[in-house]
């Protein structure tokens, strides 16, 4: 049931993102597994993302929006 209310989910993560209380995350599935696998490694105590794209520029998040990486 929650697929048939996408449209309301997708307006409220555009709304979080334009007001920077969320950004977008091209990690591919691959490097978030090794990120969990490697945390995994040094016992902690539970896995977390390491906020790889916080950091990533305007130019960056629209090339990445454009080519759908990996989306």
């Amino acid at each position: 049931m929650q697929s048939l209310r996408l449209d309301i989910y997708n307006k409220y993560v555009k709304d979080l993102v334009h007001q920077s209380h969320a950004y977008y995350c091209f990690c591919t599935q691959e490097r978030l597994d090794a990120l969990r696998v490697e945390q995994q490694r040094q016992k902690l105590p539970q896995a977390k993302y390491d906020k790889h794209c916080l950091e990533l520029t305007k130019e960056e998040i629209d090339n990445n929006l454009k080519n759908r990486i990996p989306l």
